[in-house]
């Protein structure tokens, strides 16, 4: 049974950078490392969170517990001192996704705004989502990992998502789209959508 084997894999934060795996005895393969765990994969459905500090441990379980009625987030399934069992979001990163795009797809332009609205529903207090951190699955629909610092940090503009789009040449279509769509979202955007519009 899984549950037996991970918990013999050991991780540490080194000062200033990512965490890494101090050993890795079991045949589950690493699939991310972040500035407060390392995840590995359990099964097709199914991954673990390791942290090196039990505190970035509960602050993002406390985050999925809230979370757990949205489909916009990964189910919770376990937890025990230093890792979450999740569930394994299959997919591909939103700015991978998008590479290749002339306009921003439309469709994922209303999950954004509908999972802004869900985490300001949670009461989130980040916004700051990287594109790296949005996971579009094999079905078209967004799904959000890394919520450490959802409910620590206050971040309260998508300015990471905007740069990012910006960076791919999707913001003036994504702007546009979202003033059509959601008007009210977007004056609550629009000054980080200037500051990055070219």
């Amino acid at each position: 049974m899984y549950m037996n084997d991970f918990r013999l894999i050991d991780v540490y934060k080194p000062s200033g950078g990512k965490v890494k795996v101090v050993k890795n005895p079991t045949p589950y393969e690493l699939i991310g490392q972040g500035m407060q765990g390392a995840v590995f994969k359990l099964s097709n459905k199914i991954c673990v969170k390791i942290y090196p500090e039990k505190k970035h441990r509960i602050w993002e379980e406390e985050v999925l517990r809230e979370a757990q009625k949205s489909p916009f987030f990964p189910k919770l399934y376990d937890s025990g001192a230093n890792y979450i069992v999740m569930e394994y979001v299959e997919g591909i990163p939103l700015g991978d996704y998008l590479k290749n795009k002339r306009t921003m797809p439309r469709e994922l332009t209303k999950q954004i705004i509908t999972l802004h609205k869900e985490m300001e529903r949670l009461k989130f207090t980040d916004y700051d989502i990287y594109l790296r951190h949005f996971i579009v699955t094999n079905n078209k629909t967004i799904k959000v990992i890394d919520h450490v610092k959802s409910f620590k940090r206050n971040r309260p503009q998508p300015e990471r998502l905007v740069k990012g789009l910006s960076k791919l040449g999707l913001l003036r279509s994504f702007s546009s789209q979202v003033k059509e769509i959601d008007y009210k979202t977007y004056t609550k955007w629009k000054k980080t959508i200037k500051k990055y519009l070219s």
